[in-house]
């Protein structure tokens, strides 16, 4: 509910890592339990993600070279119907509504044929693949007092249309300097240009041009019309034209990141150092969306001539965007660690402060007379607008941490910490958010000895509270918008509204949490056994308290802390690693599964019951349940009447049948018993939520001779996709997979009778008809290596120390029941920006 993401953290400050460059990164750690998160604070109370990137070591200065160079192609192409199946299935849904068929017979006959044309249209705007490239150059190394890691790199990532691609070149500089032999001095530098460019229509259009494409038309008419020319789609449309020739949408960010960072170790008291770090954070980006007018061919297909349309946007016009955004962190902390014979004590004093600042300015002129100028000068005067606005944020908090060991055995922990947000008003602001874990090391003890194939043995328990701040801010203040005015004499003067009632009371989301783990190593370690089991309680969560007054109240009610969300799951892991003479391997499977249940949320006092979210999962669809198909005259007349007389008159075989659940009595309670007619009392929870219940993986690799291969397959399993379509929609075409819908002789059909869209029908209400329960399993990353173990003498004469090549592919694999479209991708109507797989040849090289 509202912001449930786990917390960035990029080398100790909170940051986006979504664009971070592979060859920089050295680890990535994720802390779930309440103990490892508390230290962390405001907005970790979904999990934190730490990413830690390369530093240098105290050796030779050694350069890496990491390239690799492939192509992308679609995971699943979404087969739409070809003109055969397109005339002959479009005929069946115009008469299933009692409406003249579209083709002839005859016609119909020459698509079967094959002589007359079938165009696809899908692949008329995206192409078979994209090339992508990616290469990075590093150096590493130094000496007892200065280590350094650099890293240059660049990406360019193609699309499946010309005006859908991505750039970006990186670089990082991280040095570690002992300035003396208590003084050390740290440096980080990063910094990112990313160039994106796409069509100034969004996806969405793009494909429900390409959807609509009729395939007896021509998208494409270099020889019918002329070079370079594109036809109509049946409704003025056209997906090329739109993805490459309605304008562009671009946007340049340029980031600058930066850590400074010192350390001092005590020379008067041993194992106290003192840190001081401070981040700067900086990036703008400019955005320019042009947009123009294009020229399509219609044809007549009375006279087989081709007229010329104009499609697109109807005028060319620009819109252009600046952003900025600056982030400054400071950390001052004290860490104390030191061992006294069995005893083994470690502390932490830190305070934290963050601040940011971002704002943006944007304009837009229309009329211009070309778009080889697209600057905001060479616009119209008539239509224009700009607008402009800024945003602060500020955090601070303070942290207490003290952990001790007993004979390196017995563990505790306990972290306190106190945060302060903007978010809230004054009286509101602090939140203290305590948290304590304990292990036990039962493999050291003394009993354990005589069971030689333990190596380790680990239990370990958390618990801890964490708090959320992540929700729109100044809720506590009367607000007011800019909102419709007035004319005065000449001008127009700006109205004001306010923004609603206040919450002066608004305060910190929090979720206590309880986790039980055990970590067990057999064998040397060799099989690896982990297991954690988690209870966590959110409470205080901020949302509308709309069941506590009527509709005719006036006013919308504040957001108020009054959710309550009761979560668990488990998650775990066994690794085996081994040798079988000089081969060398890992497997890992791993596997998370998680639930909830909603304890409170706000809800009128007469909701249905069966749609009530309190008692129940978060997020779980609401619809009809239904009972399969109608499959005769007489099970019509004999089935309660669906919504109303002038939809269940229309209803025939082939149509949904809908389940009659509940009713209400003479003074208007729910009886929970069928009433003879379906309304929106018969609504009910239809199917499981949009995110997985359980993810699993299997990890693999292998070393032998100096090849190596790994492969990393996961899935998942308990979600739906709603997959309802609206078929031949304005005489469109459709998906191929609904060719399987109802008609005499295919009785046991997957979907109702076929509809053109341009009548009410049952399909078109949420039901558990159209929702998909998913289960997929894929090959995520698969990647073959191979290093020399003897470099030949040529190449160790030119310096080169290590020499790998690789292929390597990912998505290659999918197993689904969901078999006609990506299970990763979305629920849409119309299809979507196609999942990617891509397969890449590569070298690494070390000199």
């Amino acid at each position: 509910m509202g912001d449930n993401g786990p917390l960035v953290i990029v080398d100790g400050i909170p940051r986006p890592f979504s664009r971070i460059d592979p060859n920089e990164i050295d680890q990535i750690t994720v802390l779930k339990d309440a103990a490892s998160t508390a230290v962390y604070g405001a907005r970790a109370a979904n999990g934190v993600l730490l990413i830690t990137t390369k530093r240098g070591q105290a050796a030779p200065p050694s350069f890496t070279y990491s390239g690799s160079y492939g192509v992308q192609s679609q995971t699943r192409r979404i087969e739409m119907m070809n003109a055969a199946e397109y005339a002959q299935y479009l005929n069946e849904a115009k008469a299933n509504f009692g409406q003249e068929h579209i083709f002839s017979s005859e016609e119909v006959a020459k698509f079967q044929r094959g002589e007359r044309p079938s165009y696809d249209w899908l692949g008329s705007v995206l192409s078979n693949s994209a090339p992508m490239q990616r290469h990075n150059l590093s150096v590493t190394g130094g000496d007892e007092k200065m280590r350094y890691f650099f890293s240059f790199g660049h990406l360019d990532q193609k699309g499946f249309y010309s005006t859908a691609n991505y750039g970006q070149d990186n670089f990082r500089s991280n040095m570690d300097i002992q300035l003396t032999d208590h003084l050390h001095f740290g440096l980080n530098l990063a910094g990112r240009a990313e160039d994106r460019e796409r069509s100034s229509q969004p996806d969405h259009v793009i494909f429900q041009n390409a959807r609509f494409g009729r395939p007896h038309l021509n998208p494409l008419l270099d020889k019918e019309v002329g070079p370079g020319a594109i036809g109509s789609n049946g409704m003025a449309g056209n997906p090329r034209g739109c993805a490459e020739r309605s304008g562009t949408n671009r946007n340049l960010t340029y980031l600058f990141q930066s850590n400074l960072a010192v350390a001092y170790e005590t020379p008067f008291i041993q194992g106290l150092s003192v840190q001081m770090t401070y981040s700067f954070d900086y990036s703008v980006s400019s955005q320019k969306i042009t947009r123009t007018p294009f020229t399509i061919y219609q044809l007549n297909e009375a006279t087989n001539q081709y007229n010329e349309l104009k499609a697109g946007p109807t005028t060319i016009s620009l819109d252009e965007r600046s952003d900025r955004f600056r982030n400054a962190t400071l950390q001052a902390s004290l860490h104390f660690e030191k061992e006294l014979g069995v005893h083994a004590i470690n502390s932490l004093l830190l305070f934290e402060q963050s601040e940011s600042y971002s704002n943006y300015l944007s304009a837009f002129r229309d009329g211009f007379i070309s778009a080889d100028i697209p600057e905001l000068f060479a616009g119209g005067t008539t239509i224009w607008s700009n607008n402009g606005g800024s945003n602060e944020t500020a955090r601070r908090g303070y942290v207490g941490r003290m952990g001790y060991a007993f004979k390196g055995k017995y563990l505790f922990q306990a972290n306190m910490r106190l945060d302060q947000s903007f978010n809230f008003p004054k009286g509101k602001r602090n939140g203290f958010f305590p948290a304590f874990s304990a292990g036990w090391k039962i493999s050291e003890e003394e009993f354990m000895k005589p069971l030689q194939a333990i190596e380790h043995l680990k239990l370990r328990a958390s618990w801890g509270k964490v708090g959320n701040d992540r929700v729109p801010p100044f809720q506590y203040l009367t607000n007011f918008r800019f909102s419709g005015g007035v004319v005065i004499g000449n001008g127009f003067q700006q109205g004001i509204l306010d923004t609603g009632i206040p919450n002066p009371d608004i305060t910190w989301e929090t979720a206590t949490s309880a986790n039980i783990g055990i970590d067990l190593g057999l064998f040397r370690n060799k099989l690896f056994v982990e297991f954690d089991y988690f209870v966590k309680r959110t409470k205080d969560i901020l949302q509308p308290n709309s069941g506590t007054v009527p509709a005719t109240f006036g006013a919308s009610l504040p957001d108020e802390n009054i959710g309550v969300v009761q979560s668990w799951g488990s998650a775990g892991l066994i690794r085996f690693a081994g040798k079988l003479g000089g081969l060398s391997y890992t497997i890992e499977s791993n596997y998370s599964w998680y639930d909830n249940k909603a304890l409170f949320v706000s809800e009128p006092q007469n909701i249905l019951p069966s749609i009530a979210q309190t008692g129940r999962a978060l997020g779980l669809p609401i619809g009809y349940l239904t009972d399969g198909l109608f499959q005769t005259p007489e099970e019509i007349l004999s089935a309660p009447l669906h919504f109303s007389h002038s939809i269940h008159d229309a209803i025939r075989p082939g149509d949904i049948k809908f389940r009659d659940i509940n009713g209400r009595d003479a003074y208007g309670h729910f009886t929970g018993k069928p009433d003879g007619k379906i309304d929106g009392d018969d609504r009910a929870i239809i199917g499981s939520r949009s995110t997985p219940d359980l993810v699993f993986g299997l990890n693999l690799s292998l070393e032998y001779q100096g090849i190596d291969l790994a492969a990393n397959f996961q899935g998942a399993t308990g979600f739906s996709r709603n997959i309802r379509t609206i078929t031949f929609e304005r005489d469109g075409n459709t998906f191929r997979e609904f060719i399987n819908s109802w008609r005499p002789g295919n009785e046991d059909a997957k979907y109702p009778r076929l509809s053109t869209g341009d009548y009410p029908a049952l399909w078109a209400y949420d039901s558990d008809f159209w929702l998909q329960e998913v289960t997929y399993f894929r090959l995520r990353n698969l990647e073959l290596g191979f290093s020399p173990k003897r470099l030949k003498s040529q190449w160790a004469k030119m310096g080169i120390r290590q020499f790998r090549v690789f292929l390597a592919g990912t998505n290659l694999i999918t197993f689904s029941n969901l078999n006609w479209r990506d299970p990763e991708g979305n629920g849409m109507e119309n299809p979507f920006y196609p999942q990617v797989k891509s397969i890449s040849a590569g070298v690494q090289i070390q000199f």
